[in-house]
């Protein structure tokens, strides 16, 4: 038997694929039936922060990184222990990764840990100690620092 044009229509039929939220409400209940048998407690290590460096990864907790600094493609992560690392991470990778600890973007080449800042200048710099470098604080972003410095 040929088909044509004619025939292909009243011999076709509708298929019915139902509606979107059937599917997906089918694909979320197997999404929820997945997370389910993973466990929910929360890690012991969930403040660590792995840094790729020349040699390879370090895992640094988050509560000892006093600033990040922009180098060019690099950033310099001044720690509370002696050693200093060098990333080949840039500057706005920390930011997604550490605004939620507690720390700051100041200006567009530092980061900041707002429990270590010690002393903040009109001229527009933070200091974290005595003899510690200047870190300087962007006019625009002035007014959100101070707030969350109050809010500690």
């Amino acid at each position: 038997m040929e088909l044509n044009p004619t025939t292909r229509q009243s011999t076709s039929k509708p298929i019915d694929f139902g509606a979107p939220e059937t599917l997906y409400h089918k694909k979320s209940h197997k999404l929820r039936s997945a997370q389910k048998s993973q466990p929910t407690y929360p890690l012991p290590h969930t403040k660590l922060v792995g840094i790729p460096t020349i040699e390879g990864m370090e895992f640094i907790d988050t509560e000892k990184i006093i600033r990040c600094e922009g180098l060019q493609k690099c950033t310099l992560i001044i720690t509370t222990e002696k050693s200093d690392i060098i990333s080949s991470y840039n500057i706005g990778k920390f930011v997604t990764l550490l605004e939620e600890s507690g720390f700051f973007y100041c200006h567009r080449s530092h980061l900041i840990n707002l429990r270590f800042v010690k002393k903040y200048t009109r001229e527009g710099y933070i200091f974290f100690s005595a003899n510690s470098k200047p870190v300087p604080l962007a006019r625009r972003k002035k007014c959100a620092f101070l707030n969350q410095i109050r809010h500690l």
